[in-house]
């Protein structure tokens, strides 16, 4: 319950930073709340709302460095997408909208700085690197550990994941999503959590 708590105070944070207020941000938040999957969350005993929690949290932080970029906030965001990589290695796909944020404000700040030849850029292009550096230095260790570790100790792949036997009550790859929607066969009205 307390990292979908979390997760709602930094959607509630993201909302803010999107200049959505009043009534429009009441019911934003109010439908995060209380929507399905966030009350499945606070009852889960997993690492699934730790790893939604830390993925929004570095969605806010990403906005709030691309606002006021300083190496602070991207050792937050990093932190936030290592962990989250920690938790659950498919959480590192935040890093695609994160990255482009930071691709978005290179661009931005090298313009900025061609543009400023006679007076001093507020952001010189070579702390953004810097920055961008140092992200790297912290997410790719503390987000790649583990499955790195069991690729050289175990000889596991980076990806892998546990198959399931065809034999399982729980596979369902044999029938279509047509079919477990909205023509299910006898066995799978037999089995209660294939729909």
């Amino acid at each position: 319950m307390l990292w979908s708590s979390y997760l709602v105070l930094f959607a509630k944070k993201i909302l803010e930073r999107l200049k959505i207020d009043g009534k429009a941000l009441l019911f934003s938040v109010l439908f995060i709340t209380f929507s399905p999957h966030m009350i499945y969350l606070a009852i889960q005993v997993n690492n699934d709302p730790l790893a939604l929690m830390l993925l929004v949290g570095a969605v806010y932080f990403a906005l709030e460095w691309y606002k006021d970029p300083d190496s602070k906030k991207i050792v937050y965001t990093a932190l936030c997408i290592g962990c989250a990589m920690m938790t659950k290695l498919s959480m590192g796909l935040v890093a695609f909208p994160v990255g482009w944020l930071f691709l978005v404000k290179l661009i931005k700040t090298v313009k900025a700085n061609k543009e400023a030849k006679d007076r001093k850029p507020a952001l010189k292009t070579k702390d953004l690197i810097k920055q961008f550096v140092f992200f790297a230095v912290v997410v790719f260790p503390l987000g790649l550990w583990f499955p790195l570790r069991n690729l050289i100790g175990y000889g596991v792949p980076v990806t892998y994941v546990y198959a399931i036997d065809s034999s399982a009550k729980m596979d369902v790859w044999m029938y279509s999503p047509l079919q477990r929607l909205f023509l299910p066969s006898q066995e799978i009205l037999k089995t209660p959590f294939l729909l």
